[in-house]
């Protein structure tokens, strides 16, 4: 069922300088998330819009936080399953539980902020979803292939 040697040591990084971009990719979407976070509570706070045009901006400021937050919590996690993961069958085990959670997360996220409800952000939010989800299917299917 092992798929590497007991003497051979296993690397999910081909470089050893790559889980450290992803470190940096996750703390830079954080940064762009609180960023957001401080933008919408300021615009907000001017109550410069009609309602019609504060509801679309909202959807969209929400849209982009989500995605900010997804994206950061991704890069972190991909960081995290590299670094602890001993086991090419390990790491694949933890990036399928990853993708099925981050799809779950991100339906029940586009369902509760109604990211449907506009053209660009229903496209978007339904590629996510695909894309997701099949990265679990193929995940899934390589883990139990190894």
């Amino acid at each position: 069922m092992s798929d590497q040697t007991p003497s051979e040591e296993f690397s999910y990084w081909k470089r050893p300088w790559q889980k450290w971009l992803f470190l940096v990719a996750s703390v830079l979407q954080f940064v762009l998330l609180f960023m957001n976070i401080q933008d919408y509570s300021e615009v907000a706070a001017t109550q410069i819009f009609s309602p019609d045009a504060w509801d679309r901006y909202a959807l969209q400021q929400t849209f982009r936080i989500s995605l900010h937050a997804h994206s950061g919590i991704v890069f972190l996690a991909v960081f995290l399953i590299g670094t602890f993961a001993k086991t090419k069958r390990q790491s694949k085990k933890a990036e399928s539980l990853l993708l099925i959670a981050l799809a779950v997360a991100w339906i029940i996220t586009g369902m509760l902020y109604s990211f449907s409800s506009q053209e660009t952000t229903k496209l978007i939010w339904i590629l996510l979803i695909l894309l997701m989800s099949f990265g679990a299917i193929f995940s899934v299917y390589k883990y139990y292939k190894s």
